[in-house]
């Protein structure tokens, strides 16, 4: 298989996982965080809107990542300097709820000016 081949499978095989994720937008309004049964952090935040939500996603607007990895304390670290700020942010989802039952997990969080 050509290189460029696959690089197009993945990444509409990507796009098309991505498409059916939630979509959060505007400020972030509130961001908590807390333990998990197992003692790692899980932050927790809202944003003022929120589209396509995964069926797991039951708690309007919000969404939920681990602080147990690299990529959540970056996250995390993003989330509280768009809220400090005001700005808005976009969220695209994994369209699962990996680290808190009924909210679903950021795929990546964008900040605007």
């Amino acid at each position: 298989m050509k290189k460029s081949t696959f690089l197009g499978i993945l990444l509409g095989s990507l796009l098309s996982f991505t498409a059916s994720a939630g979509t959060g937008t505007g400020k972030i309004t509130q961001v908590i965080v807390h333990r998990d049964d197992s003692g790692h952090g899980v932050v927790m935040f809202r944003t003022e809107g929120n589209s396509e939500k995964a069926p797991c996603s039951t708690i309007t607007n919000e969404w939920a990542f681990s602080l147990s990895n690299e990529l959540g304390k970056a996250m995390y670290s993003l989330v509280l300097a768009a809220q400090a700020q005001g700005k808005p942010v976009t969220v695209k989802g994994m369209h699962q709820c990996n680290d808190w039952s009924d909210r679903e997990s950021p795929l990546y969080v964008a900040v605007y000016n």
